[in-house]
């Protein structure tokens, strides 16, 4: 760029705000973030958050602006992908919702399969548990020793491959075969865990980043 306007990075009907953000910075004199859609070299629309920040001479004059941008479109694509989820199921209380929910993440990020287990004693036991691939009986298990009792000292735990390194004295992992995993902790209104949701592959995760995502809002719905 150089020697060029950064105005040719931003869509002609964003540029008035660009203009904005540049008198902002001049103006204020101190650093300022926003989120623009930019288009790169090929043509292809992206959305970055760009910091400014003012750059003063020795005399305190300002010299220039320093621009730095950060592309968050797979981001915005995470959250569009969760907003769009949760409006369906958001309207669902109890079961119904626990069992919905299973069925998304497992065919959203194309698991084994996914389940809902609360807490008793030393104990987990399923609530809810939904396999795309074959039928499965609700768990009941003895947390010790188990990945999930990982995920319940952590609150989320994401394995993108390799589970079976770590857990393979488990048998549920090497009978499953595990290789990706994604959990979270549930917790009741005064801070303690409650339970667990967990979703397992025995495949490596295609998407550990939207795994951890989807788990971090749903976790808290529930």
């Amino acid at each position: 760029l150089v020697g060029k306007k950064v105005e040719i990075l931003v869509p002609v009907d964003e540029r008035h705000r660009l203009g904005s953000l540049v008198h902002d910075v001049t103006e204020s004199r101190t650093s300022v973030n926003t989120r623009f859609f930019n288009v790169t070299k090929t043509g292809k629309n992206i959305i970055c958050e760009w910091y400014e920040s003012p750059i003063f001479d020795n005399d305190g004059k300002l010299d220039c602006i320093a621009s730095f941008a950060l592309d968050v479109t797979e981001r915005e694509r995470y959250q569009e992908t969760l907003n769009s989820i949760y409006r369906g199921i958001r309207s669902q209380i109890g079961t119904d919702f626990f069992e919905n929910l299973t069925k998304v993440l497992c065919e959203t990020l194309d698991m084994s399969f996914c389940h809902v287990a609360e807490l008793h004693g030393t104990r987990l036991k399923s609530v809810a548990l939904y396999s795309p691939l074959k039928p499965r009986e609700l768990m009941d298990f003895d947390l010790a020793g188990s990945p999930a009792e990982e995920v319940m000292k952590r609150g989320v735990m994401v394995y993108a491959d390799g589970l079976s390194d770590d857990f393979g004295c488990d048998p549920r992992v090497t009978n499953d075969r595990a290789r990706g995993y994604a959990g979270a902790a549930l917790y009741d209104d005064d801070g303690n865990a409650i339970g667990v949701l967990v979703t397992v592959s025995d495949e490596p995760l295609a998407n550990p980043e939207l795994a951890m995502a989807m788990l971090e809002v749903f976790s808290g719905r529930a």
